[in-house]
């Protein structure tokens, strides 16, 4: 019976950990929830709250899991981990010439990581339904990646990682647009001077997972 138990609780804590479940994540999620309590507060009639609610936790969600599991981003344990191994915790490992050894299937997958960057981000905020906005924020969320893995032993700052995270997040917004246009058909239009609180959330996503997850790990 013992046994019995041992494995049901071993494949419930290793379930929880492939689902990022644990209490940093959960905090992480109080504190988008409370972000987004104050921007419905804040926010127009307009707004579509079941929307900018799921929207916002599935990204959160989302790049808790690939900033883990696909980006590899470095974290408070594995830095230490490295110090105590004698290692460099700076390790330069960069690629600036594109495409030098040909195409390859990773080129393919992380077009597709952030894909759904690129579509969720635009549903939470009509600031960033624009391209040059999501242009801007796919370059900066890729090269804030490719910067932190500077500071991991195994990974390289690949300049192909970078055009492809970009393209990805333009692809990701075309779907949104395609998608709103035919389904959602918002036509959502943001004058200089209108103060829509949504644009604060996914820049506090993206602040709120990359804490996360270099604590959590």
């Amino acid at each position: 019976m013992k046994n019995g138990v041992s494995i049901q609780l071993s494949w419930w804590e290793s379930l929880l950990d492939l689902f990022m479940i644990n209490t940093l994540s959960l905090i992480g999620f109080a504190i988008i929830a409370v972000i987004i309590f104050w921007v419905i507060k804040k926010a127009s009639s307009r707004v579509s709250k079941p929307k900018l609610v799921l929207s916002s936790l599935a990204l959160f969600y989302y790049l808790l899991l690939a900033l883990t599991n696909v980006f590899g981003i470095p974290s408070l344990g594995s830095l230490s981990r490295v110090y105590q191994l004698g290692e460099p915790i700076f390790n330069p490992n960069i690629v600036l010439v594109p495409f030098a050894d040909g195409f390859s299937l990773s080129f393919i997958l992380n077009i597709i990581a952030f894909v759904p960057i690129g579509f969720l981000v635009p549903m939470i905020s009509p600031i960033f339904n624009n391209i040059k906005k999501m242009f801007l924020l796919g370059t900066l969320v890729s090269l804030t990646i490719e910067i932190s893995q500077l500071f991991t032993l195994y990974r390289a700052t690949d300049i192909n990682d970078f055009l492809t995270n970009v393209l990805g997040t333009l692809i990701g917004y075309y779907c949104f647009t395609f998608v709103n246009n035919l389904f959602l058909k918002e036509k959502r239009t943001i004058g200089k001077g209108t103060n829509d609180q949504t644009k604060y959330l996914p820049p506090v996503i993206f602040i709120v997972s990359f804490f996360t997850v270099f604590l959590l790990n």
